[in-house]
C-alpha cells in the first residue's frame, strides 16, 4: 500500500503482519522478570543521581564559603 508522497517519492507503509512490535503475543514469564528486574533498578539509580547532584552542589558552596567568605572577613 502506497500513501503520499515526499520529495517526489511515494511513502510505503509496512504491513501490519511484518511491523516488528505486532503478533509477538503476550511476554513470557522470563522477558517479565527481567522488566520487573528493571523496572526495580530504576528508582535507586534516580536516587544516586539526585545524591550525586546534590553532593556536588554541597561541595561547591562549602567551597564558595571557605575559599570565598571567610577569608574577606566582616563587611560593614
Amino acid at each position: 500500500m502506497r500513501v503520499g508522497s515526499r520529495n517526489g517519492k511515494e511513502a510505503k507503509l509496512v504491513p501490519t503482519q511484518e511491523h516488528p512490535s505486532i503478533g509477538r503475543g503476550q511476554p513470557t514469564i522470563s522477558e517479565r522478570a527481567e522488566d520487573d528486574e528493571a523496572l526495580a533498578m530504576a528508582p535507586r539509580g534516580a536516587f544516586v543521581v539526585a545524591a550525586l547532584g546534590l553532593g556536588i552542589m554541597l561541595a561547591g558552596w562549602v567551597a564558595f564559603h571557605f575559599l570565598l567568605f571567610l577569608p574577606r572577613g566582616v563587611i560593614g
